[in-house]
């Protein structure tokens, strides 16, 4: 009887019976989301560097950020922008896709160290009366040939690899973009993380094989450009900077950064693209790898010395 009445009912009608009708939530507008955001930011910056005032009512190690933007806007802007770098990474870091980020980069560690040991034994074979199982001429053959130099290049992105993501690690801690990692700030500085106890090594065997590959090399210059930690920060804030980017949504949309070290690599717009000199061999461009962006020598690195699967 029921199904009878029903269909008495012009079909639209039936429809408009069926689906309840959704209420309407008023959104907010895009300059209201990109306030709140920034909010955020500013109050998560200033808990992580105790710019907030303790329970006894003491001032914090830095002016809150309100203040600091009414006498030095320079330096307050800078400052948001790390906050959002900062914020940005946590909240990548929470999401499940980069989970299981950190065991990537122990293992990436552990590869990269292995590699610069090898390296280092073999252009230390290759010094001078070194006494080891090479002949003369097949050392003379191998100081002549151009795959040395391939070799050692290779060796140079290992750490450029290596070096980006201590770069992440220092933009999640907020340190100040000129602190260095070495021995001696490893626990004051970068709270003696494990993980990078690990990057200390891989510094300390290309520092060796920098300083053998300068004594032998044949061909001129072996070493191929590479920037430091600080410098690697240094570009990519001022770029964040200059692209006046001070909401969440370009450091945490995929195809904006590196999803092996978390380091921004180019935008459709060009505000975190590479410097104007920078050419077509430069090894920290953008290559897509099963639809995922990654800097070419992170890729590069990843499928020829630990998996063909993508990271």
């Amino acid at each position: 009887r029921l199904v009878q009445i029903k269909s008495a009912f012009p079909k639209e009608v039936q429809l408009k019976q069926r689906v309840p009708k959704k209420k309407t939530v008023k959104r907010k507008n895009k300059k209201e989301e990109e306030e709140t955001s920034r909010i955020l930011y500013l109050a998560k910056f200033d808990e992580g560097v105790g710019a907030n005032l303790d329970p006894n009512g003491n001032s914090g190690k830095w002016l809150p950020m309100e203040e600091h933007l009414k006498i030095d806007p320079s330096g307050a802007k800078e400052r948001l922008q790390k906050a959002v770098r900062c914020v940005s990474l946590h909240e990548t870091l929470s999401s499940g896709e980069f989970i299981k980020i950190a065991a990537r980069w122990e293992e990436l560690m552990r590869i990269v160290n292995n590699e610069l040991l090898t390296g280092k034994i073999l252009l230390e074979s290759l010094m001078p009366g070194k006494d080891t199982s090479l002949t003369a001429q097949e050392a003379k053959y191998i100081l002549e040939s151009e795959k040395l130099i391939i070799f050692v290049s290779g060796l140079t992105e290992y750490v450029r690899v290596v070096r980006s993501i201590v770069a992440t690690i220092g933009d999640l801690l907020c340190l100040d973009t000129s602190v260095n990692l070495t021995k001696r700030n490893f626990k004051k500085d970068w709270g003696g993380i494990p993980l990078l106890e690990s990057a200390l090594n891989v510094e300390d065997s290309f520092q060796v094989i920098q300083s053998v590959a300068e004594k032998i090399s044949k061909k001129g210059a072996m070493m191929v450009s590479l920037e430091s930690i600080p410098e690697i920060r240094k570009r990519i804030l001022q770029q964040l900077m200059n692209g006046s980017r001070m909401n969440i949504s370009p450091l945490t949309t995929p195809d904006l950064f590196c999803h092996l070290t978390l380091q921004p690599i180019g935008s459709t717009d060009g505000d975190l693209s590479l410097s104007s000199d920078s050419t077509r061999n430069d090894t920290r461009v953008s290559v897509e790898w099963e639809g995922k962006p990654f800097m070419a020598c992170a890729a590069n690195f990843w499928c020829n010395r630990v998996s063909l699967s993508v990271p």
